[in-house]
């Protein structure tokens, strides 16, 4: 059976109004993996935050970036108040902290951003894109494939040893239903206004 979330979690998500939970949108990057439905893979993720009561997210491999990012575009353009969160899974998590640096150019902000293993062949998690308002790293104990937390992140380790175990561990989906409830409940997303200052210095 799926994780579903605690009563607690589901409690203080429901106490978000119904409006500003179905203006947030999710965006979930897979990594490389052969069997997306079944192993290595968020699409379990997805049902847990609608069980949450967020109605939008979205899952998609590397190559939907482009996609994703035509996507928070349109919605941005027509909803300025959105609100965009992205996760990454292993190689998921580059293509998610490229995607913060490209929509950052378009004075897009993204109020949270999660890392889980991630991993990267092109580039370094070691600099934020300034237009993340909080980023976090959740990371297995795999001797092999596990993430590294860096400066400036919230991180997390989660005793998983298989690292295509980690993103549908019960202990995972809460630490990031709680990372999206406090997000969104606190209202910490970056304003345009200073996604657009940062671009312009």
């Amino acid at each position: 059976p799926r994780p579903e979330p605690p009563a607690e979690l589901r409690e203080r998500s429901h106490a978000i109004p119904a409006a500003c939970r179905e203006r947030v949108h999710v965006y979930m990057v897979n990594g490389l993996t052969f069997l997306p439905h079944m192993v290595g893979s968020m699409n379990s993720v997805a049902p847990y935050i609608e069980d949450l009561g967020f109605c939008k997210p979205t899952v998609g491999t590397h190559y939907s970036r482009w996609r994703f990012q035509d996507e928070i575009r349109r919605i941005h353009a027509e909803d300025p108040e959105a609100r965009f969160v992205l996760v990454g899974y292993s190689i998921g998590g580059g293509v998610a902290h490229a995607m913060a640096w490209t929509l950052h150019e378009d004075g897009i902000p993204i109020d949270l951003m999660v890392l889980i293993d991630a991993h990267s062949f092109l580039h370094s998690f070691k600099r934020i894109s300034p237009n993340v308002g909080r980023l976090v790293s959740i990371n297995s104990a795999s001797p092999w494939l596990a993430g590294k937390g860096q400066p400036g992140q919230a991180s997390y380790s989660v005793d998983a040893f298989f690292h295509l175990a980690l993103p549908r561990r019960s202990e995972t989906l809460q630490i990031l239903g709680t990372e999206l409830i406090d997000t969104i409940a606190a209202g910490t997303s970056v304003s345009d206004d200073a996604a657009r200052d940062n671009h312009t210095r």
